[in-house]
């Protein structure tokens, strides 16, 4: 009950207080009823309580480690990819507007197109040509995110090991 109060007190004082500091590194959106009114840059900035809403967003460069998947080459291997995004906030508008969590959707973004690049290559030309790859899904990924506001720095392919796969079919002809 008690931490009920304090969270509501909390909340009224953020509402009521009309000053807020926006750090170097991070950019500011204000909505006045719901409309974006103004983009603030680094320092102390006016907020009308109950009537402006403000948004902060870090904005330098950030890294977003993406989560391993496996995927088949065109000839078959079964490897395993994990890698990496950097990428900084442009435009801040379009990055807290347009993507409800943009970091997640920069990450769905980079694995769908290391996925279609990795499965139309085989495994040795995969490894012969690492960089030219890395630069290829980095291009792609770059042009898909700019609408966010994102710029995309670079994707690079952290680990890359083959699996063995065993694939187990019953054979409908057996009796067990």
């Amino acid at each position: 009950m008690f931490d009920k109060i304090i969270d509501l007190l909390t909340l009224l004082w953020n509402d009521l207080w009309c000053f807020k500091i926006i750090n170097v590194n991070e950019k500011g959106v204000r909505l006045r009823f719901a409309k974006i009114n103004k983009i603030m840059d680094a320092g102390l900035v006016f907020k009308m309580p109950f009537v402006d809403n403000l948004i902060i967003q870090y904005v330098k460069d950030d890294t977003i480690l993406l989560p391993s998947q496996k995927l088949t080459t065109k000839d078959g291997k079964t490897i395993t990819i994990t890698g990496m995004v950097l990428y900084c906030v442009e435009d801040i508008q379009p990055f807290v507007l347009n993507a409800s969590v943009a970091t997640q959707s920069i990450s769905d973004v980079a694995l769908g197109t290391i996925s279609d690049v990795i499965l139309k290559m085989t495994y040795d030309e995969i490894l012969e040509s690492l960089e030219k790859l890395s630069n290829e899904i980095s291009k792609a990924v770059r042009r898909e995110c700019k609408q966010w506001g994102v710029k995309i720095e670079y994707v690079r392919l952290t680990d890359i090991t083959t699996s063995r796969t065993f694939n187990v079919f019953k054979n409908s002809d057996s009796h067990l």
